[in-house]
């Protein structure tokens, strides 16, 4: 158990060092302003987002941007059936949800 518990404040460490890493090489990308106004993001997360997707310019509105990440959901009505899925334009962009937005905090 003890040797457990070493590993894994070991990967603990590695975790905090590669994450300052990112932070530190992500800080002045541009776009990381307007994501960090996004309620509940860290600085990690947005700059995750920015690194995926390239440069945020490529998106004229959120919708867009949440399209793309896989973040958007749609809903479709007809009589009195409703269905939720995944954004339309997710599947055209050739990728799913982004992997941090399943497992990020």
């Amino acid at each position: 158990m003890g040797a457990a518990l070493r590993q894994l404040d070991a990967l603990d460490r590695e975790i905090a060092v590669l994450e300052a890493t990112i932070l530190r090489l992500g800080k002045d990308l541009p776009g990381l302003s307007k994501l960090l106004q996004i309620r509940g993001w860290s600085a990690l997360t947005a700059i995750i987002l920015l690194a995926e997707i390239g440069d945020i310019g490529w998106f004229e509105t959120s919708k867009q941007l949440a399209a793309y990440a896989g973040l958007a959901t749609s809903v479709r009505q007809s009589g009195g059936t409703e269905r939720h899925g995944k954004s339309p334009n997710t599947a055209a962009a050739g990728s799913g949800p982004l992997p941090f937005a399943r497992s990020w905090p």
